[in-house]
């Protein structure tokens, strides 16, 4: 669904208030859910809304090799590997049970 440019901007001059994200999302910058946008202020008063590209995610050099000596390992010593029992699983849902995890949160940027 398209929003136009100025039902934005009559929502935010109606309401005092920036639209919600959805509505950003919606009036064709080609958002997702969790892409992130960058607001500039303009010296004559223009907002300007821009998509934020993603970094490039850096390739982990070990990771590869070690997933591969997984599978060679798993492959060659089926016998190995065990199922999640489940007092373990108990286990680990009294560690992290009561955790609240919002999937639509941003994650916080490293330090």
């Amino acid at each position: 669904m398209a929003v136009a440019a100025g039902s934005l901007f009559r929502h935010c001059v109606a309401g005092d208030q920036w639209p919600d994200r959805a509505a950003i999302r919606a009036a064709g910058l080609g958002l997702l859910k969790r892409d992130r946008i960058r607001y500039s202020f303009r010296a004559n008063g223009e907002v300007v809304l821009q998509r934020v590209s993603p970094d490039p995610i850096e390739e982990d050099p070990a990771l590869a090799p070690f997933l591969a000596l997984l599978e060679r390992d798993m492959t060659a010593h089926p016998e190995r590997l065990q199922p999640i029992g489940a007092d373990l699983v108990r286990h680990l849902q009294d560690l992290v049970g009561a955790i609240e995890v919002d999937l639509d949160e941003a994650l916080p940027d490293d330090a």
